[in-house]
């Protein structure tokens, strides 16, 4: 019963999209962002919903959501760093071991690339206004992330 529930409801979403959109009262950005509030809000909800019931409470279930929004946060900024710390640096360097044969230009190059030059980056962001303290922290976490990663790059590049 509830799943039915449920079902009417998005139909009655579409349809009302569906008429909305051949009357033009919805333009293209505003039905991007119905579209933006259905997948990153009422679906993740739905999902909720379904599989807790009516068991939480309204703290609970903010502990839970800040949670996943700081969880979000943390493996984005680590697949960040995984492609800016390893991929990138791999490539470049096979790269770099097909145009010279010199080992000490590989190795400073290699340097160069498995680590970061950040710290122009949160003064750029001050400068201009931006979130120069986020810049911050980003470059910090990887910073640290690259003190691991190098050795690993080390081993996978037989440097």
């Amino acid at each position: 019963m509830i799943l039915l529930k449920q079902m009417m409801i998005f139909g009655i979403m579409m349809a009302a999209g569906y008429v909305m959109a051949r009357k033009n009262i919805l333009d293209e950005k505003a039905a991007k962002a119905i579209s933006w509030l259905i997948v990153n809000i009422a679906n993740p909800a739905l999902i909720l919903s379904g599989c807790i019931g009516n068991t939480i409470s309204k703290s609970e279930l903010l502990s839970v959501l800040t949670a996943a929004v700081v969880l979000y946060v943390i493996l984005k900024l680590l697949m960040f760093s995984a492609i800016r710390l390893l991929v990138i640096p791999y490539i470049i360097m096979q790269i770099v071991f097909r145009i010279t044969e010199d080992t000490m230009m590989q190795i400073v190059l290699f340097v160069v690339m498995a680590t970061l030059a950040g710290s122009m980056v949160s003064m750029l962001a001050q400068q201009y206004d931006k979130e120069y303290l986020t810049a911050s922290k980003v470059i910090a976490v990887t910073t640290v992330l690259s003190v691991f990663t190098m050795p690993v790059l080390s081993v996978l590049l037989k440097i």
